[in-house]
């Protein structure tokens, strides 16, 4: 991997943090800014600041107190069937197939058919907060209407309680409900998870990058190193 991440370096605050997190974990450990710029210039042959090397750090530790930690990442030129299916592929190599596992997404067309390829027994889950972007996008008028309903029918633990909240939408707007339909329940509601573990919350934590922007900048700004 660390060939194709020289092909085209273009490293983030974000996949710093990523990277220097698992670092971090034993807090009687001391890893400074100055550490983490010798690694990555080691490491990545990349050259960054003091300043970024802390950003990244103090990003880093927000990650592993919001629990948010990765248990893999790949770095590739773009998002495409390709990349996809060998970011799946590796990891299937590394952490195999298990019982109860599961593939959570914001729906990709590249990762649907990646998860396919590599993982064509395991079942395959929607991000309930991309879905809800969604649903915000198409149907703006009722979003804020919405809002609480939708999250209470995908962490629903009884049927019944599904049924009700559903009815209560197709009320405020028929065609959010067909949507949702459309999305598949299964894919998105607990209750109505093949998945036996009905603790399961369906947020995507596949794209690290993007959560660690997020925890240093407002919106979707991406500071290149």
């Amino acid at each position: 991997m660390r060939d194709r991440i020289l092909t085209k370096v273009q490293a983030t605050v974000g996949f710093v943090s990523g990277v220097t997190a698992p670092k971090l974990v034993n807090h009687k450990r001391i890893y400074t800014p100055k550490d983490i710029i010798v690694d990555i210039r080691e490491f990545y042959g990349v050259q960054i600041s003091y300043q970024q090397a802390w950003r990244a750090k103090e990003c880093a530790l927000e990650m592993i107190r919001g629990c948010i930690f990765p248990l893999a990442y790949g770095v590739v030129d773009t998002e495409n069937d390709g990349s996809w299916t060998w970011f799946f592929e590796q990891f299937k190599n590394a952490f195999g197939e298990r019982e109860e596992m599961c593939v959570v997404s914001y729906r990709n067309e590249s990762i649907l058919k990646s998860v396919r390829i590599a993982f064509p027994n395991v079942p395959h889950y929607a991000c309930i907060r991309h879905l809800w972007k969604n649903v915000c996008g198409n149907f703006k008028r009722t979003r804020n209407t919405l809002s609480d309903l939708f999250y209470s029918m995908a962490k629903a633990y009884r049927k019944e309680d599904f049924d009700k909240l559903m009815v209560k939408v197709d009320k405020v707007d028929h065609r959010v409900k067909e949507y949702l339909e459309d999305a598949g329940y299964e894919k998105w509601s607990r209750v109505h998870s093949t998945n036996s573990w009905k603790k399961l919350e369906f947020y995507l934590v596949l794209d690290i990058a993007k959560q660690r922007n997020n925890l240093l900048y407002k919106g979707h700004i991406e500071e290149k190193i």
